[in-house]
């Protein structure tokens, strides 16, 4: 609920250390705040960011009018010359009623193991519009042009399943310089999508449901200006198998049939070698007994070959494909109550990401 900050009900952060039961986080409530930030609560995921870890920017006394937000609007100039007119700030464009939003995640790249990411969201009378067509156009400094489509299915950047905002990452630096984009968004003509509504329910935990409300999407072709970055002359490694990045975090595993006789059967996007491009070369799938062990640093148990029924732990899919295993539980663990579940990914360079969600399997956490 962190990012409906509209919403009156809401009127502070959950923490992990906070004497008052009403903030105190939950991290094991079944909710995107768990699924996304692992068990973190809002002021954990707050302080361990580069503005705060540290001890930078402490708290500080400023009056009420002190906090007033200052604007600036700015839009996306036909030429840029040199770099002073580089800007990642949004620009807002609408068509029948559907406006496109696209920002870039930021507007310089300094590091060699930085990447960016690039967003689109679309919204009718504030609801999402799912269902698009939606290509990134990026423009190199050599004047190359990368496409790539931009998905709105949980995986990769995208945080939520068909929430109307679409994102990639990219990665394909080629030199320093300024880099444009553009994206273009189509649909068909007259198509109608179906709204769905997410309602959380405390058996069911997470239940989809379409509403009565649809809207009519009548989005021709239109090209949505994100502005663009700006990779520093201190990037050195500028091509992509010299950058050494991980696979990206895979954020959507799921159980797809409970456990059966210590079956368990998972799915989950595949993520890439560099981020979400190219293809993995292996994946781990640790085990514990709950998400307790987890915090009190307790080590989990790995499957092996044996342990997968069905799926390779050494050949993962393309980047985005689905993946299916069933997993057989070790012998220890079958007569405790319940098991958590995650998964890491592993490129040929042996850079490894992050561990994956967490999710349950068995009668009782």
């Amino acid at each position: 609920m962190m990012d409906r900050q509209y919403v009156p009900e809401i009127t502070g952060f959950c923490d992990n250390d906070s004497p008052d039961t009403k903030t105190y986080h939950n991290s094991e409530a079944a909710n995107n705040q768990n699924r996304l930030c692992g068990g973190r609560s809002t002021w954990e995921v707050i302080m361990e960011s580069d503005d705060f870890k540290g001890g930078q920017n402490p708290p500080r006394n400023i009056t009420h009018s002190g906090l007033r937000p200052i604007f600036k609007m700015a839009q996306i100039q036909p030429e840029f010359k040199g770099i002073g007119k580089r800007s990642a700030d949004a620009v807002k464009e609408t068509s029948q009623n559907t406006q496109l939003h696209a920002v870039l995640s930021t507007n310089a790249v300094k590091q060699s193991n930085q990447y960016i990411i690039v967003y689109m969201e679309a919204t009718n009378q504030r609801h999402p519009v799912i269902g698009l067509n939606v290509t990134s156009s990026i423009t190199r400094p050599d004047g190359s042009i990368k496409h790539l489509t931009l998905i709105d299915t949980g995986a990769g950047p995208d945080v939520m399943k068909q929430d109307g905002v679409y994102s990639r990452y990219f990665t394909e630096f080629n030199g320093n310089g300024s880099y444009l984009v553009a994206i273009k968004v189509n649909s068909v003509f007259n198509k109608t999508f179906t709204l769905k509504k997410t309602e959380t329910n405390l058996l069911h935990f997470v239940l989809t449901r379409p509403t009565t409300e649809k809207t009519l999407c009548n989005v021709s072709l239109q090209t949505v200006h994100a502005g663009m970055f700006f990779v520093a002359p201190t990037y050195k490694d500028i091509h992509i198998d010299k950058i050494g990045l991980p696979p990206n975090r895979v954020t959507d595993l799921k159980v797809i049939v409970p456990s059966v006789y210590g079956f368990v059967k998972l799915s989950w996007s595949a993520p890439g070698d560099d981020m979400d491009r190219g293809t993995a070369t292996a994946y781990t799938i640790l085990v514990w007994l709950s998400v307790s062990d987890i915090k009190d640093g307790i080590n989990p148990v790995a499957m092996t070959s044996s342990d997968v029924v069905k799926g390779n732990l050494s050949r993962p899919r393309d980047a985005y494909e689905e993946e299916l295993y069933v997993i057989r539980i070790p012998e220890m663990f079958r007569e405790d109550k319940g098991w958590v579940i995650a998964v890491i990914a592993e490129d040929d360079a042996h850079n490894i990401g992050q561990l994956s969600n967490l999710v349950t399997a068995g009668k009782k956490i």
